[in-house]
């Protein structure tokens, strides 16, 4: 579900938009960098946090 919804919005744009390819490659590349950064760092915070050993 994370990013979808910009994901959706930006592919929903009409094709007559202009910058709409721009638009659809930054929210691409926000979603995913968001999805990795997060999912490469939740078990060192984890670990920090003393939830996981």
């Amino acid at each position: 579900m994370r990013g979808a919804v910009a994901l959706a919005l930006a592919l929903g744009l009409p094709r007559d938009v202009p910058q709409r390819e721009t638009i659809v490659t930054i929210s691409f590349a926000v979603v995913a960098f968001s999805v990795f950064v997060q999912g490469l760092t939740i078990e060192p915070f984890l670990r920090r946090m003393g939830e996981i050993e």
